[in-house]
């Protein structure tokens, strides 16, 4: 046998250029592949933090609103029999409490002729105008002859008036003084030139300040009152009387018995119910044509609290007309004090409505509670208002969060009373926040 074939090597010779498009083709896949995979983390990338931002977003958008909704009546009337009050067998008569905002006038109560009780409106004008303080004696005014010869008219037609000689000097205070205690007709015409520069325009001013403090049956015809074209009623003059009684000055002239006066000396006062059943003013007025008129302040504590108690009378006749006025006006400020009632309106951890919000198609809520009462002095048969009054209400806080308030009032009385929630307010969920459009 023959030798076996012989294995002979042969080497194939590959071109570079065929290597170099080889490599430079798995260059280019690796390439690719890399650029593929960066490309991928990327978008995994974008994509969590567009989702991160759209989750801080709607986590960051704002919370729905809750409300507090109140289930508080407006108003409740105070129970028991309104007071029958001992009204004049004749003439007007009214009472008023403007801490109970209670008044009350006699049946039949029409705008009558009020005499010198018209002075009241003259000084709050001038008071109003020229405001004095305790132990001030204001700007003063030189009386001149047409002054005394005023004061002649005055005395020739009976009206009630103080002397005065030319050169003599009056303060503001000295003038209110002798307005409101003698009542001087002539001191009247002259505080009203010396305010409005004539009687006309001081008219004007009486009848624009009685629209403003709601008087609607008042019509004034002159400072003094001696015009019988002064007319109002009892109620209309307790608005005013109440609205004068606030200025300190005011009120501390007409409790005065007496005063002095530089010519006039000492002069006393017309009203003489003063001292009396606590009565501190107000004042007296009388003309044929008016008869006795006479409107009266006593002082009463309601609740601790001392307070006013007005009564006005006016159209009293017979010997002693305003001695008859005025013991009509004592009887009914005795009836007005003792009709008086304590009504407690609302009580600690009474309901008083729920904190509500409203997401995912549902309504949340809890229950809102006062955390005190609230007490008022009044008349049998008065409206108590109410009223509340939330506060910023944030979701998610905790039990016995401050909700709001609830305001309760009765004339000059205001008292505010507290809510709370009585359980968490209600919050959104996470995952509500996150998903809602």
């Amino acid at each position: 046998m023959g030798a076996p074939p012989r294995l002979v090597r042969t080497r194939v010779s590959i071109p570079a250029t065929s290597r170099r498009e080889r490599r430079s083709r798995a260059e280019r896949r690796s390439r690719r592949l890399r650029r593929g995979w960066w490309r991928w983390l990327l978008g995994v990338f974008l994509l969590a933090g567009l989702l991160a931002g759209t989750v801080v977003i709607q986590l960051g958008r704002r919370l729905p609103a809750l409300s507090l909704r109140s289930s508080l009546p407006a108003s409740v009337v105070v129970p028991g029999v309104a007071p029958v009050m001992p009204w004049p067998a004749a003439g007007e008569a009214a009472v008023f409490v403007p801490a109970l905002g209670a008044m009350a006038s006699s049946p039949g109560s029409h705008a009558v002729p009020i005499a010198s009780v018209t002075k009241m409106m003259t000084a709050f004008i001038i008071l109003s105008d020229h405001p004095l303080k305790l132990g001030q004696q204001g700007p003063s005014v030189t009386i001149t002859a047409s002054d005394v010869a005023a004061y002649g008219n005055d005395l020739g037609l009976d009206e009630s008036s103080v002397p005065v000689n030319v050169g003599e000097s009056l303060t503001e205070l000295q003038m209110l003084e002798a307005l409101l205690i003698p009542s001087a007709n002539n001191i009247a015409n002259l505080l009203a030139t010396w305010d409005a520069g004539t009687t006309a325009a001081f008219v004007a001013k009486m009848n624009a300040t009685a629209r403003q403090l709601g008087m609607r049956s008042t019509q004034y015809a002159g400072p003094s009152g001696y015009d019988p074209g002064s007319v109002s009623t009892p109620g209309d003059q307790l608005l005013l009387a109440a609205a004068a009684m606030q200025d300190p000055v005011f009120a501390w002239i007409v409790d005065k018995a007496t005063i002095t006066l530089p010519v006039a000396g000492v002069v006393s006062n017309y009203n003489s119910m003063l001292g009396q059943d606590g009565i501190v003013g107000v004042k007296s007025g009388f003309t044929a044509q008016a008869d006795g008129c006479l409107v009266v302040a006593a002082t009463s504590v309601i609740g601790g609290t001392k307070g006013l108690v007005y009564a006005a009378v006016f159209g009293q006749l017979g010997m002693n007309p305003l001695g008859t006025a005025g013991a009509a006006d004592g009887l009914l400020v005795n009836a007005a004090r003792s009709a008086i009632v304590r009504y407690r309106v609302v009580s600690p951890g009474d309901p008083a409505g729920s904190v509500q919000g409203r997401w995912g198609g549902s309504l949340h809520s809890v229950g809102a509670v006062l955390t005190s009462g609230a007490t008022v002095f009044a008349w049998p048969g008065e409206v108590v208002h109410l009223r509340s009054r939330p506060r910023k209400l944030l979701p998610g806080a905790r039990k016995d969060t401050p909700v709001g308030y609830a305001v309760v009032w009765l004339g000059s009385q205001q008292l505010a009373v507290g809510m709370r929630s009585d359980a968490k307010l209600p919050k959104p969920s996470v995952t509500w926040r996150v998903m809602r459009l």
